[in-house]
């Protein structure tokens, strides 16, 4: 009888491809750039989207509200940034340039567009001259204004209404 021939030295058996230092790098690569794609994925599935411009509008109306919601009310800032939030709605609406304007200037301007009713012209000039009023008035009536200005912004959101073209996003 002849004795087993052992064959094991005449084969070659290849580790695993995972086991491989070549297989570790690339299976590290993939999983990289997969949790990099993921990652880019998600950050782009909740980015914020860009608010219109009634949006943007409702938001800053909400924030003023909010300000003067609060117990001690800076009127004098209060009405800086009403008047600020108009003349940057009028803007953005229109392209009119009104930022850079005195709040009498403005009153001067809009008084002129068409594209404003006659009634809301005189609502917006009141509005205005509210933010000169703060040093003289007392507080009751710096409330009443407050009030008031605050249905103002709501009348100019309400009423202005943008050109037909005109389609903006505001970021």
């Amino acid at each position: 009888m002849m004795a087993e021939f052992d064959h094991s030295i005449y084969s070659y058996e290849l580790p695993p491809f995972y086991a491989t230092t070549l297989g570790m790098l690339i299976i590290a690569a993939v999983v990289l750039v997969g949790g990099g794609a993921l990652y880019a994925l998600i950050r782009f599935l909740r980015r914020e989207r860009p608010l219109s411009l009634q949006q943007w509008a409702m938001k800053e109306a909400e924030a003023l509200s909010a300000e003067l919601a609060k117990e001690n009310v800076d009127y004098k800032r209060y009405f800086g940034a009403v008047t600020f939030f108009a003349k940057q709605y009028m803007q953005r609406l229109y392209g009119w340039q009104l930022i850079d304007k005195t709040d009498s200037e403005v009153s001067v301007f809009i008084a002129q567009q068409a594209e404003v009713s006659k009634s809301l012209r005189d609502e917006i000039a009141q509005l205005f001259s509210y933010a000169l009023e703060v040093k003289f008035a007392d507080q009751q009536a710096l409330q009443s204004n407050a009030d008031h200005a605050q249905t103002v912004v709501r009348q100019i959101i309400d009423e202005l209404k943008p050109p037909a073209e005109q389609h903006e996003r505001v970021a």
